[in-house]
């Protein structure tokens, strides 16, 4: 099932539990307004100015794409996530990945010029900014690429996060990865707890990686 509009895509449930199901479904738009619920094995959706995702289940691959804020309500389960944008939301009762579902989840972070916020930054921060500072993300694997401009490595500013690994009873991270060809600047604590052996987090930057030690 693929929809191509140039304007707007829109999706409506009426409270009676129907679903879009299909083997692939394919919606690309300036902008997506998706209330109802996508089944099938390969889910694309493609919305350019900003993207609300509702409860998508996928056999296979689930992929989200825009140039704003993604923005998660219902709970996402496939065993390959991908989310590019160039800010993310989870809200209260939304879910990225399923633990024993989702194997990887990949966040494209698109800095648009700025230092990509991971952890809490605290209030007022983050305007205008790719701000990841959420707990409902549940995989096996999880990859951040801090994207900047025109191919550039966008800066990395990582605050307090909390990573539940994988002897988390219920499920947790086995491997954290974030990749940039700019900075990482370490501000907060990363407290990576219920770790296995094998369980890691792993730092690749192009530049340089520093801690704050006064707060990192």
């Amino acid at each position: 099932f693929e929809a191509d509009a140039g304007n707007s895509i829109s999706l409506f449930d009426d409270g009676t539990g129907g679903a879009v199901r299909a083997h692939i479904i394919d919606f690309a738009a300036t902008s997506i307004d998706a209330n109802g619920r996508l089944i099938g094995d390969i889910v694309g959706l493609n919305g350019s100015d900003y993207l609300p995702v509702p409860d998508v289940t996928a056999s296979q691959s689930a992929t989200f794409t825009t140039d704003g804020l993604a923005t998660f309500y219902g709970t996402v389960s496939a065993a390959t996530i991908t989310v590019t944008s160039s800010d993310i939301d989870i809200l209260d009762g939304g879910s990225l990945g399923v633990f024993g579902t989702t194997n990887l989840i990949t966040l494209n972070a698109i800095g648009n010029g700025q230092p990509v916020l991971i952890g809490d930054a605290g209030e007022g921060s983050g305007f205008g900014q790719y701000v990841l500072n959420e707990t409902d993300i549940e995989a096996s694997a999880i990859v951040i690429n801090a994207l900047g401009i025109e191919g550039a490595g966008a800066d990395v500013h990582i605050y307090d996060v909390a990573i539940d690994g994988s002897q988390t009873a219920g499920g947790g991270v086995h491997t954290v990865t974030v990749n940039t060809g700019g900075s990482v600047l370490v501000n907060g604590v990363i407290d990576y707890v219920n770790v296995a052996a094998n369980d890691h987090l792993t730092i690749n930057a192009g530049e340089i990686i520093a801690v704050n030690t006064d707060t990192g």
